[in-house]
């Protein structure tokens, strides 16, 4: 699919703005995000939408984003929707555009000049029949690797910058008493890591001809093949304890120097700093080995349902500029730990790891790649994360079957 994009004018949403100074219409924000932290990074967005005349309304909806997102479609279909929910890029966004259900934003992106400010894959992954149907307010990247400082002092090695390089390393890491890879046992985990081993191994060109284009004869070609047997490596670079482990304890690995690294999205970050270590000084970050120039991305955004209340839409076209606006993407994103969607939105207060992401959207656009969400429906990400789980736990399927299974599961979503 792709996305027209008009240069004109480089104020946000003026007319917008205009049309909404004067009123403070109640606006239910329905989203996943609960945790303190969290919690903390959306409230700039609320603040300044009220400091506007809005008044936000904010439903925060535990178990996480399928929970949410099967809440917004009940509410959608029952006919009470939220005046704004959160959710992903991808084709679960298009999705909605294609049965009608959200407002189309693009009039105010072309008003705003903001379509211009964001990364192709956003622009594309974000419009249903040439309408853009989603405010992005972030960028996590997701092939970074995380590595404990003093597992590699120890084994007097650098964090490996290709897969080859780290499976000659592993046994000087083993013997300073070190996991090579701390791995958890969910479906996402696995997911995580095969997309950066796919790029590490396979390039950019045939990682796109996968995510983009579902190309089965690619998805099952040698090069994908021996992606997987280098997952297979990395299998038993684990410790016994992977296949039941959640995110938070896998990073919690090399956050206690138990392992040498992790490979996952930027949202760990956080984990690291909830362990009260300090970035460069006990852990590390660096693009996942074989990515370096390359940033694999999930994006969080908000849609606004089609509603008839006048009052609401006004509210609805409010909050679009708020959450457009470069300085309240620079101030959310700063708490969140992600990158602002908008290129144009990065502070100088950038830490080491969100660097590596802001040099390769500034620099390259087009080597900002999409992640599993961004690229499929739910559904095959979710077959995916499955073979996935099972090749991990299975020893006797070979990368060949695996990367047939694969070619199914990935062409079935045309």
């Amino acid at each position: 699919m792709t996305f027209c994009r008009a240069a004109i004018g480089a104020s946000v949403l003026a007319l917008a703005l205009a049309s909404t100074a004067a009123y403070a219409a109640d606006l239910e924000v329905l989203n996943w995000w609960t945790s303190a932290s969290e919690s903390k990074a959306l409230n700039v967005f609320a603040d300044s939408f009220k400091q506007q005349g809005g008044s936000w309304v904010n439903t925060a909806v535990t178990g996480g984003s399928a929970t949410a997102k099967a809440a917004a479609v009940t509410r959608i279909s029952g006919g009470t929707p939220p005046g704004a929910m959160q959710w992903s890029a991808g084709p679960s966004i298009q999705d909605l555009g294609e049965q009608g259900v959200l407002t189309s934003l693009t009039d105010l992106a072309s008003q705003g000049d903001w379509l211009n400010k964001i990364p192709p894959i956003l622009a594309d992954k974000l419009s249903y029949d040439k309408n853009l149907i989603a405010v992005p307010v972030d960028l996590n990247g997701v092939n970074f690797m995380w590595y404990s400082k003093k597992a590699f002092s120890d084994a007097g090695l650098e964090p490996p910058k290709s897969w080859d390089e780290f499976f000659a390393d592993a046994d000087k890491l083993k013997t300073a008493g070190y996991i090579p890879i701390a791995q958890g046992g969910t479906g996402v985990q696995f997911g995580h890591l095969f997309d950066s081993v796919l790029l590490g191994t396979v390039g950019k060109d045939v990682y796109n001809k996968i995510f983009l284009d579902h190309d089965a004869a690619t998805a099952k070609s040698q090069p994908v093949v021996d992606a997987f047997n280098n997952l297979r490596k990395l299998s038993a670079l684990a410790d016994s304890g992977s296949p039941n482990r959640a995110m938070t304890d896998t990073t919690d690995l090399v956050a206690h120097d138990k392992a040498a690294l992790q490979v996952s999205g930027d949202w760990v970050k956080g984990q690291f700093v909830f362990d009260k270590k300090v970035l460069d000084t006990d852990f590390g970050c660096a693009p996942a080995p074989g990515t370096a120039g390359y940033y694999i991305v999930t994006s969080d955004v908000f849609a606004f349902p089609v509603v008839s209340d006048p009052k609401v839409i006004e509210a609805q076209k409010l909050l679009v500029s708020v959450m457009i606006d470069p300085k309240n993407q620079a101030a959310f994103n700063s708490i969140h730990g992600s990158i602002p969607a908008r290129m144009d939105a990065y502070s100088d207060n950038l830490d080491a790891c969100n660097k590596i992401g802001v040099s390769v959207v500034q620099s390259s656009p087009d080597n900002v790649l999409p992640g599993w969400g961004v690229a499929f429906s739910p559904d095959v990400e979710g077959q995916v994360y499955d073979l996935l789980a099972g090749f991990w736990a299975t020893s006797s399927m070979t990368a060949e079957d695996a990367a047939s299974q694969f070619a199914t599961i990935i062409s079935s979503d045309k």
